[in-house]
């Protein structure tokens, strides 16, 4: 049951997937994690990117990895030749297409190992990690997929189960992000024709603006609840925002940037660190997606990173440790993904 704003409610629906479904569902690539792509330090880093891992799904041509759970799990979006976009899970060094039956489209925006049921097995330093209960995961995936009438509709999938969350009223909504209490974030197009953000716990929607802004584009939470995203002010300019759990609102822009994020941009948040992306310069290309570098936002400093030989670099996702996935362009604004592991527990 959800509920809006104006206290009606709505039913989001769900669909068990069955055996022949789920091939269809998921298209599994048993390929071990083995590139590894090696740069040198750029001038601007304090941090080494020399153990960046390459990750690129097998007949992609473009990739993008916009996720990452505390057990390393990784979602995505690729790309093939036929122009297909495909959502993706890696998981033990495996790709998973995800494939939602009858879309055009699917997007993998976030992963989460849901805490156990019983309230008794969760984690007692009350950080939402969940506890290893026996050999079976509690995966759930949350993402996009568009259908053939152009509607695009969040969807969250879990055990084979996959539940339709449209938010009420609208033919826009995405799924961006989901913790390990399962509360989901996501944006929708409203009636008047601006992004807004909105939370999904518990079955009830609540909407996200950031005050006196456009609209809100890239967000997602934390095991905390903090939640962070990127708005568009009055003037066309993107930022980056921290909402924390208490309901305060932050502004976030590395030094120089030019604007913070983008249309539909993606952000990773942990308990210490925002990641994300920044224009470092004007585009030169007309698909727009050069000019960009990353960044990490941690106590009110900021580290930067634009990788050598590449045309833009972006962080998408952050996990508790503090490794990062995210993607980069090429000379020929092909894009790749990458791991960049921290492997520092906190």
């Amino acid at each position: 049951m959800t509920t809006k704003r104006d206290g009606t409610t709505t039913d989001v629906s769900r669909t068990t997937i069955g055996v022949a479904d789920r091939r269809a569902l998921f298209c599994c690539s048993a390929i071990a994690l083995a590139t590894l792509w090696v740069a040198p330090a750029a001038t601007k880093e304090r941090r080494s990117i020399e153990s960046l891992v390459t990750l690129d799904p097998p007949g992609s041509v473009d990739s993008r990895p916009i996720g990452i759970n505390d057990s390393g799990d990784i979602t995505g979006l690729y790309f093939t030749a036929d122009g297909r976009g495909h959502g993706f899970l890696l998981t033990r060094g495996v790709y998973t297409s995800i494939d939602v039956p009858g879309a055009i489209r699917t997007n993998a925006t976030g992963v989460a190992e849901l805490r156990p049921l019983d309230d008794s097995d969760a984690d007692a330093s009350g950080d939402g990690r969940p506890r290893s209960r026996g050999t079976h995961r509690r995966l759930a995936v949350v993402g996009r997929y568009d259908t053939p009438d152009g509607v695009a509709h969040g969807y969250r999938l879990s055990d084979g189960v996959l539940t339709t969350i449209d938010f009420p009223g609208t033919t826009f909504t995405v799924a961006a992000g989901i913790n390990s209490s399962g509360h989901i974030v996501g944006r929708y197009l409203g009636a008047d024709r601006l992004f807004h953000g909105f939370t999904f716990i518990d079955g009830g929607f609540t909407t996200i603006d950031y005050p006196g802004a456009l609209s809100i584009h890239g967000i997602t939470i934390n095991a905390k609840g903090d939640i962070a995203g990127y708005y568009e002010d009055v003037a066309r300019t993107f930022h980056a925002f921290l909402l924390s759990d208490d309901g305060v609102f932050t502004t976030i822009d590395p030094p120089g940037s030019l604007a913070t994020g983008s249309a539909g941009g993606t952000l990773g948040l942990n308990s210490r660190e925002l990641v994300g992306f920044y224009r470092v310069r004007p585009s030169t290309s007309p698909c727009g997606c050069d000019g960009y570098g990353a960044f990490v936002f941690r106590k009110g400093d900021y580290e930067v990173f634009d990788l050598p030989e590449t045309t833009s670099t972006f962080f998408a996702g952050i996990n508790r440790r503090g490794d990062i996935v995210g993607s980069y362009r090429d000379a020929a604004q092909r894009g790749h993904g990458f791991l960049l592991p921290q492997g520092v527990d906190e």
